[in-house]
Formats: structure tokens, sequence, C-alpha cells
């Protein structure tokens, strides 16, 4: 291949148009409603067509707008859009590689233009590439190709214990038939808000972890970040919060972020500080939260004024059923266990996603090298 070039790597290079037989702009503007074929766009199929512009492995690639840059592979027939750039591997490349040097590559650095973001067919030929033969090329792909195996078997198994998760709250917190034992009672007769801001400058107060909204997962009751106060002093109005505490957002866009305190902090004053009552589970109060029927509420009466966040007297709208402290330990246990199921799933999912980009930095720059079996060496 010509353009070779190994003074920067332990593993040759070439420019990319020595490697591809087309890079061009697709030419497919018509959808059909009815069309046999695909017509993709610059993140994705768009539509359908029954024009068939290319057929086999391509490489796709925003050409421009917000997406400019990213990168994705097709195959079959198919049409694509004149917003997005199509690559065609030579017949010496595998397109599985190609696709993650492109990707690795990070082609949004190469977006220009003062207006709308652009990447151009002559920058892309212009870029270096690892120039390996096929075989090394295939070894690569194969050894990625396992570990997107594995983290596709964990998305999948995340979302099956989502679901159930989702199944055990609907059963528990919003039963069709509730039992004789369970109260219908208002939020608020079983917590109590915690009132008077504290000095977060003051001796016992400055060292705490304070807690403001950005600082919770979504939906999860997770904690992102742990901050010193004296870190975030900035932060308008702060409240004293207990191990066992419920703190909630009362703000939008943030009114699925709760927490229940494993620790003494501080949190902001944009955020509700619940104290479960004597007989109340704490853990049972924060999956009610979560839960869709308080979601659904939330958002409903922060919806009400142009002020968007829920005040005491919305909040004390909300009635649910209650069942004995004993079995509201138990529930709050059994949805405990499964979101600390779903947690380190996506830790793994991460893990393995870090490991993957640290796998490809290592085989593309020859620091590491996978082992040449003996039929590849024949």
């Amino acid at each position: 291949m010509g353009g070779e070039n190994t003074s920067s790597s332990a593993i040759p290079t070439c420019l990319l148009k020595s490697v591809v037989s087309l890079v061009a702009s697709g030419k497919t503007v018509h959808r059909d409603a009815n069309g046999r074929n695909p017509l993709y766009g610059s993140t994705g199929q768009i539509g359908a067509t029954n024009l068939i512009e290319f057929s086999g492995p391509s490489i796709l690639v925003a050409r421009v707008g917000a997406n400019a840059g990213s990168v994705y592979k097709v195959d079959g027939q198919y049409g694509v859009s004149d917003n997005t750039l199509v690559i065609r591997p030579a017949v010496d490349q595998d397109v599985n590689f190609l696709t993650e040097v492109l990707r690795h590559a990070n082609l949004n650095r190469m977006v220009y233009g003062s207006g709308q973001p652009l990447v151009t067919g002559t920058v892309l030929k212009s870029l270096e590439v690892p120039n390996l033969p096929l075989k090394n090329q295939q070894r690569i792909a194969a050894a990625l190709g396992d570990v997107d195996i594995l983290l596709a078997a964990l998305e999948r198994l995340i979302a099956k214990k989502e679901e159930i998760k989702k199944g055990l709250m609907q059963r528990f917190l919003t039963p069709v038939d509730a039992p004789a034992t369970w109260a219908h009672v208002r939020l608020l007769d079983l917590v109590s808000i915690r009132s008077g801001q504290v000095d977060p400058k003051g001796e016992r107060y400055r060292d705490l972890p304070l807690i403001a909204p950005d600082h919770i997962a979504s939906g999860s009751g997770r904690l992102l970040a742990k901050r010193s106060a004296a870190e975030q002093g900035a932060i308008s109005g702060k409240y004293l919060v207990e191990p066992g505490d419920v703190i909630y957002s009362k703000i939008r866009p943030y009114l699925q972020k709760v927490y229940r305190c494993k620790f003494s902090a501080l949190c902001s004053a944009d955020m509700y500080p619940f104290t479960p009552k004597p007989g109340v589970s704490g853990s049972f109060i924060l999956h009610t939260i979560l839960g869709k029927k308080f979601t659904d509420f939330a958002v409903s009466v922060s919806a009400r004024s142009g002020i968007p966040k829920i005040n005491r007297a919305e909040l004390a709208e909300f009635e649910l059923m209650v069942p004995p402290f004993a079995e509201q330990e138990v529930i709050g246990q059994v949805l405990d266990d499964a979101d600390k199921q779903i947690v380190t799933l996506q830790r793994s999912v991460a893990k393995y996603k870090a490991i993957r980009v640290g796998m490809l930095q290592e085989l593309l720059t020859g620091r590491t090298r996978l082992p040449i079996s003996e039929g590849d060496a024949s």
C-alpha cells in the first residue's frame, strides 16, 4: 500500500485513501413508504428506498451537523443520504477493523466550519491509519468483537433486571387489591421535613459532604458525587441530614433525584430533607418516591404554574397505600437488592467498556500484539 509511514508508531501506517476503494457522499434523496431496501443517514436508518445505491459492506460517516464525525457500519443493499459519507474498504481490508480505527480516530476533531460542522472526504482520505495484513486486522476485530458480545449480554441482563424491578415496584407500591392491614395515608403523614438552614462554615458542618440534585443519578437513588461543603460553598442554603433521611429534589428538571442518606451530610435548599417518622421505613419511602405513581404526580403538579418546582401544599396532596412496618422493611429490602444487582451490572459494563478502549489503544499502537495461531503462521 502506498504512503506507508513507520516513523511515529510501532505499527506501520498509511493514509486512509490507500486502503479504501471509495470515499464519497451518498446521493439517495427519495424515500419510498413501501421501499424494500434501507435508506441510511448520518446516524442510522432514516427510511426505505427501492433504489440500490450500494451493495455490500460500507462504513458510513456523518458528514454535516451536530453528529458530524459519527461512524457506523452497514451491509446488504441500501441507499445513503447526501449528508453522509460512504467509505468502501479495499478487498484486502477488514471492514470491522477499519470501522474500529475510524471510531478510535475521533473524527469529530476533524470537523471544521464556522456555520454547520462539516467533515469532508478530502480530510478523511488524508487520515493516517494502521497498515496491517488482513489476518492481523481480523484478529484484532475478533478480539474486540468478543468484548462486544459480553457487553451486549450484560446490557440485556440489565434490561431484564430493570423490567423485573419495575414489575416488583408495580406490585408492591401500587397493589390492585391491598390487604386490609394496609392504610391509605398522605406522604407527609409518614415523614417530617427538616427545617433550619445551617452555616456550612461552622466547625461542626464544614467537613460534611454536601449533596445537591446534580450529585444524584436520576431515577436510581444512587449518589454520583460526594464532596465536602467547604468545596462547594457557593451552593445556597443547606440543611443538616442524618443517616436514614431521604432527600428529594423539589425543582425541575431534577424531579427524579432522590437519595437515602447513609451518613451525616448537608443537602442544598433545592431539596426536601425527609425524616421518616417512627414505624416508617426509609427504604420504603425512597422507592415510593422513585415509583411511577409519585413521578407522574410530581411532573403533573410542577407543571401547574410557571414555577418549576413542588411546594409543600402540592406535596401534601400525594397519597399512597402503606403496609405495616415489617412489610415496608421487606419491600424496601427486596427493591434495594434489585437496585444493587443492577448497579453491579452497570459497573461491569463501565469496566469492560474501559477495557475495550484500552485494548483498542494497545492493539492499534502495537504496544500489545495478539498471538499468531499455527494456522495463521503457515
